[in-house]
């Protein structure tokens, strides 16, 4: 059997100028880049979980999900919209209160919480910045998959320009996608993966910042022919 891959995720930032000079390119990969809260939410899932757990979303709110239809636990409830990053009900199409990618300063030799979870981070930078929408590409689903197993690529990008007048000094990008529960009316925004940069990225007013990550991840079992009788093993 082939070697499997695991899912990677390629990302490269881009400073440019007001004149849409380039100033500097950053590329960088990281293998299995996801945020806990999102693994600890699908893999909970697997287990049919009619009870209640918690996850935090990104300003530290505990949310309860899955609970059960009959539970009167007052809860976050089941998820009524699953991790959402475009066209998501309610909600804009970039942060802080949209989905989109959020930044952070956090000094990352002491923030040893924050190298698994964004949401132990304590230095979010909520302003001083003026966003673009957030995109997804390929913008429909089946356009990623072919009929045969192999590799899926999607690509999320967004731009953001410091509008703060001084320089923002930026250690983290992270990733947030929107979720809702049937308990609460309210989206709420979770981290999917986030990505480190060291050097920290110091970002000058009028520069523009875009970071476009491109997630590959495996899909199906691919095998050979084999001799008749012959037992396949993975």
């Amino acid at each position: 059997m082939p070697r499997r891959e695991s899912v990677k995720a390629t990302v490269k930032v881009t400073l440019t100028d007001p004149d849409g000079k380039v100033l500097r390119v950053i590329e960088g990969e990281n293998s299995d880049p996801f945020d806990r809260q999102f693994l600890f939410l699908i893999f909970q899932g697997f287990f049919g979980n009619v009870g209640s757990f918690a996850i935090q979303d990104i300003f530290y709110n505990t949310l309860w999900v899955y609970v059960s239809p009959t539970s009167t636990f007052p809860g976050y409830g089941a998820l009524s919209m699953p991790p959402c990053l475009i066209n998501c009900n309610g909600l804009p199409n970039s942060p802080p209160n949209g989905p989109g990618f959020l930044f952070y300063s956090d000094d990352l030799s002491s923030s040893i919480g924050c190298s698994t979870s964004v949401v132990y981070c304590s230095s979010m930078i909520t302003s001083g910045i003026a966003y673009s929408p957030i995109t997804v590409s390929p913008s429909i689903v089946a356009d990623a998959f072919g009929n045969n197993p192999g590799m899926v690529s999607f690509t999320v990008s967004q731009s953001a320009t410091n509008v703060s007048g001084s320089p923002i000094t930026v250690t983290i990008a992270a990733l947030v996608a929107a979720i809702a529960g049937t308990a609460n009316a309210s989206p709420s925004l979770i981290p999917v993966s986030f990505y480190a940069f060291t050097p920290p990225i110091v970002w000058s007013p009028g520069v523009t910042l875009t970071i476009s990550v491109t997630y590959t991840l495996p899909y199906g079992i691919p095998i050979s022919r084999s001799p008749s009788g012959a037992v396949l093993v993975a």
